[in-house]
């Protein structure tokens, strides 16, 4: 309690501080407008920071969707999707396009549809969201799915990344595999998993969220700074 006091009048002493400068400017007209002028600036540079954050990552996304699929409609559409998915979810659009384009571009040489890429997301970043997870613990994931699919293998490396963000993984992909967990770790070690295998247990995951809420403070969070770029992507 007495720390709490100190705190408590420290903080009072320097809003006291605050208010007697800003009472002095306030008193001087030249040095009132130098105030008005540094905040118009400080606003100013927020704006067009907000701005940039808000664009550059779409159309990074459109280009390299275009590059992908060799048509701007389609990248169009891709976008769309992930605008509602994110929504749904409550994911940071911004924040998930890269991780994503990169996503679908290491499924290029394996036996995985663009409709399994969809599958995949929804199941893995649907989960991570119903738990609280950040975009960040997403796009985490999506990395090393990308590095392992690509490879046509994922490592214990690279699903310990998704064992830290989804609870009893190991087990559960086991399960949705008719394996043991053992038996699973013997698949891994033999380089056995890949996109199939993700795949498989991505679906399961997915059937799941329909009885999720994604309603935690992080989903709401993640819906207002979309609404924040969604605002600067129409300026």
């Amino acid at each position: 309690i007495r720390l709490l006091k100190e705190q408590s009048s420290g903080a009072a002493a320097e809003a006291e501080k605050v208010d007697k400068k800003l009472k002095d400017v306030s008193s001087n007209e030249e040095q009132l407008q130098k105030v008005v002028n540094v905040m118009k600036a400080i606003a100013a540079s927020f704006v067009v920071k907000e701005f940039i954050d808000a664009n550059v990552p779409v159309e990074k996304f459109i280009a390299n969707m275009t590059a992908l699929t060799g048509n701007s409609s389609t990248a169009r559409a891709e976008l769309q999707y992930l605008n509602d998915v994110t929504g749904k979810f409550g994911i940071v659009t911004s924040d998930i396009l890269t991780p994503y384009s990169r996503f679908v571009a290491g499924l290029k040489d394996s036996k995985l549809e663009a409709a399994d890429a969809r599958t995949i997301f929804e199941g893995f970043a649907g989960t991570v969201a119903s738990l609280g997870g950040s975009t960040q613990n997403i796009t985490s994931i999506f990395t090393q799915l990308e590095q392992g699919i690509s490879k046509g293998k994922l490592e214990l490396s690279d699903l310990k990344v998704i064992a830290n963000n989804i609870p009893g993984f190991f087990d559960s992909f086991a399960r949705s595999l008719d394996v043991t967990t053992a038996a699973l770790f013997g698949m891994i070690k033999n380089g056995e998993i890949g996109g199939q295998q993700i795949l498989a247990f991505a679906k399961i995951l997915q059937e799941k969220l329909g009885s999720q809420s994604f309603d935690l403070y992080e989903n709401k969070l993640a819906r207002l700074k979309n609404a924040i770029g969604d605002f600067f992507l129409n300026v």
